[in-house]
C-alpha cells in the first residue's frame, strides 16, 4: 500500500479555538478551521491521497440543517483546505 492509497479522516469543530482531544480515539483530536489547514497541508507533504471532513457544528437540530448551510462548518473547511491545498490531496 502507498501513502496515495490512504484517506485521512478530518473532524472539524465550529467554536472552539484550539484543537480538542477525542477521548475514544488517541491521537486524534476535533481540528479548529487553522489547525485542519496545517493537518492538511502535512497530510499532502506526506504524500497522503485524500482527506475526509467530519463537522461538528455549534448547533444541532434534528434536520441536520449544518449539513446544507453555505456557512456550515464542513463547507466552511473544505474551502480553507481546497485553497490551502489546491488539488494536492482529494477532499471529500
Amino acid at each position: 500500500m502507498r501513502g496515495s492509497d490512504l484517506v485521512l479522516p478530518l473532524f472539524v469543530k465550529e467554536g472552539v479555538d484550539a484543537p480538542v482531544p477525542i477521548e475514544s480515539m488517541p491521537g486524534v483530536v476535533q481540528h479548529t478551521r487553522e489547525s485542519a489547514r496545517k493537518a492538511v497541508v502535512e497530510a499532502a507533504e506526506a504524500g497522503v491521497g485524500g482527506v475526509i471532513l467530519f463537522g461538528i457544528p455549534a448547533m444541532k437540530d434534528a434536520r441536520g440543517s449544518a449539513a446544507d448551510d453555505p456557512d456550515g462548518i464542513v463547507q466552511e473547511a473544505l474551502r480553507d483546505v481546497v485553497a490551502e491545498v489546491g488539488d494536492a490531496v482529494v477532499v471529500m
